[in-house]
C-alpha cells in the first residue's frame, strides 16, 4: 500500500474484480504478498484510475492492445467531456446563486 500510496480497501476491490492478483498469502491472516510484476500492475491500475477510469475499462485498457485499447480510452475520453459539460453548467447556475446572493443585501 505503502509503495503506491493506495489503501487495503483499495488492494481488496482489485484483488476481488481480478485486477490484481497476489503472488501468495501468508499467516493465519492470510496477508496478501506481491511482487515486483503486480507492483507495476498497480501503478497502471492507479494511473489510469486517476484518469478518470472505471475499474471495467482499467481492465479492457490493461489486458488488450491496439484498437480495442483504442476503443475504451476515446469512450473514456468521450464521458468525461460530457462530464465538464455538466460541471460547467453547475458552475454558471451556482454562479448565478452567488449573484442572487449579492442582490438581496
Amino acid at each position: 500500500c505503502r509503495l503506491c500510496g493506495t489503501t487495503r480497501k483499495s488492494l481488496y476491490v482489485y484483488d476481488r474484480q481480478g485486477l490484481l492478483k497476489p503472488v501468495k498469502r501468508h499467516g493465519p491472516q492470510q496477508h496478501k504478498l506481491y511482487g515486483e510484476e503486480e507492483l507495476e500492475r498497480l501503478k497502471k491500475i492507479e494511473f489510469y484510475r486517476d484518469a478518470g477510469f472505471y475499474l471495467a475499462e482499467i481492465q479492457k485498457c490493461i489486458d488488450c492492445d491496439g484498437e480495442e485499447k483504442k476503443e475504451v480510452i476515446q469512450e473514456v475520453l468521450h464521458r468525461l467531456y460530457l462530464r465538464q459539460e455538466e460541471i460547467l453548467l453547475q458552475i454558471q447556475k451556482t454562479e448565478g446563486i452567488l449573484h442572487a446572493c449579492d442582490s438581496d443585501y
